[in-house]
């Protein structure tokens, strides 16, 4: 068995649907559509005000086809995201 250090499964058990691929399963729109949505996800962080260089993320799909987004943010970015978010619930809250 290999080392977790060579699968890239860092401390995770492996999981064969991780790179197994089911025929007839659209992988390929999952991941597009991850991407977009990334794309739109940096965008409106950066729309914001919070600096991008505190943000990446990687379009992935899961073994059922589906897009997903996995994001990781700077302390400082995850702070600003947060503080924002608060706002904007706040705001939404007072409207509602």
């Amino acid at each position: 068995m290999n080392r977790p250090e060579e699968t890239g499964h860092h401390g995770e058990p492996f999981e064969p649907d991780d790179v197994l691929w089911v025929d007839g399963v659209d992988y390929l729109g999952g991941w597009q559509r991850a991407r977009d949505a990334g794309r739109v996800l940096e965008g409106a962080v950066e729309a914001a005000g919070v600096d991008r260089a505190g943000l990446s993320w990687r379009a992935i799909v899961a073994p059922d086809g589906s897009g997903r987004v996995s994001v990781v943010l700077s302390v400082a970015a995850a702070v600003e995201v947060a503080r924002l978010l608060g706002a904007a619930s706040a705001r939404w809250d007072r409207a509602g």
